[in-house]
């Protein structure tokens, strides 16, 4: 990654996070890039999260805010099963969004309506 954009603010997804049979989390969804653009995307494994911001960290250093409560999108689950086929995991893989979303709660990171804090 280069250093212009590890220093760029985390992108905004909607979607879900999974687990694989090995334990290794990844996010699934849409990302929404400069001036709106939706673009399906399942990132690298989840390296770090911060439940206080709703911020993930790949192992590539790319770093996402989960913008809405984790679920099902679309463009999302489309890559995210051609990932999966891609790169083998043909075993079930567990939906760890529940966990995600309960932790952002707990965290203070969403409001009662599931919907992002503004932060200062």
């Amino acid at each position: 990654m280069d250093p212009e954009e590890a220093a760029a603010p985390p992108r905004r997804m909607d979607g879900r996070v999974f687990e694989t049979p090995d334990g290794v989390r990844h996010a699934a969804g849409c990302v929404y890039e400069g001036g709106g653009v939706r673009e399906g995307r399942v990132t690298a494994q989840i390296q770090s999260w911060d439940a206080t911001t709703a911020t993930l960290t790949t192992s590539t250093g790319h770093r996402y805010t989960l913008h809405r409560k984790p679920g099902f999108v679309l463009d999302g689950e489309y890559v995210f099963n051609t990932w999966c086929a891609r790169n083998g995991v043909t075993d079930q893989t567990r939906d760890a969004s529940a966990e995600v979303w309960s932790q952002m709660v707990e965290a203070g990171a969403v409001d009662e309506r599931g919907m992002p804090r503004k932060r200062d």
